[in-house]
């Protein structure tokens, strides 16, 4: 199980080079940030901006270039950003730990097979009004969202976890497809979404999910001796 820190995690500006600093320091895989372009430039926001001046990706991945172990999951606020992402990763020795999430086009594997495997799919970018259905993920939604990660090749769905069923992760692991689930912060409902194994945990208490994975795998190894 990947653990992502959420930006903005642990009480950090969100999409700040001090949360990214911050995350640097932390015992987690990953670290996302909201990307949109302005300008010609790739910079950090959660909204669209209204000018440039907010970190720059390059500032990001000059930083955790140097931390060989973490990976930078793009969150893309808008569409047709995938490959100036890409080549910006690229020309920084960063696009090996690269992967996206947000706006991804549904093709991106035929127009982008290098980032096969590194795309973790948003519900809504399958069925775009399935978090309006009700209060959890009906089966119906359930089989048709990993049906679609299926047709148009993604191995990794990404989704709010409040959403999500026992039935939802039955399917998925049945398909053979990862879950990403996002934003896991609340300390009651970690332990859960734990023992569901998901392939990513994002969260905006990174260090607390780290301590319970471990609390679990700790007692799966007691158990089993």
């Amino acid at each position: 199980m990947l653990i992502t820190a959420h930006s903005g995690c642990d009480s950090t500006p969100d999409n700040s080079m001090d949360f990214v600093r911050h995350a640097l320091q932390l015992q987690v895989d990953a670290l996302e940030v909201d990307v949109w372009r302005k300008c010609g430039k790739l910079i950090l926001s959660h909204d669209e901006p209204v000018d440039v001046n907010h970190p720059l990706l390059e500032e990001v991945f000059a930083l955790v270039k140097e931390h060989p172990s973490m990976m930078v999951n793009c969150d893309l606020k808008e569409k047709g950003l995938e490959e100036p992402v890409y080549q910006l990763a690229e020309s920084c020795g960063m696009e090996k730990r690269i992967f996206f999430s947000g706006e991804v086009r549904l093709s991106i594997h035929e127009l982008m097979p290098e980032m096969d495997g590194r795309v973790l799919i948003n519900a809504e970018n399958l069925i775009h009004d399935v978090y309006e259905h009700g209060e959890v993920f009906c089966n119906e939604d359930c089989e048709e969202l990993i049906r679609l990660c299926k047709k148009y090749g993604f191995g990794v769905i990404n989704v709010n976890y409040r959403f999500a069923t026992d039935y939802f992760v039955e399917v998925a692991k049945r398909e053979n497809v990862g879950i990403s689930f996002w934003t896991v912060t609340d300390k009651e409902d970690i332990p859960h979404v734990i023992a569901w194994n998901p392939y990513n945990v994002t969260s905006r208490s990174p260090g607390l999910v780290y301590a319970m994975k471990q609390y679990r795998k700790q007692e799966e190894l007691c158990s089993n001796t």
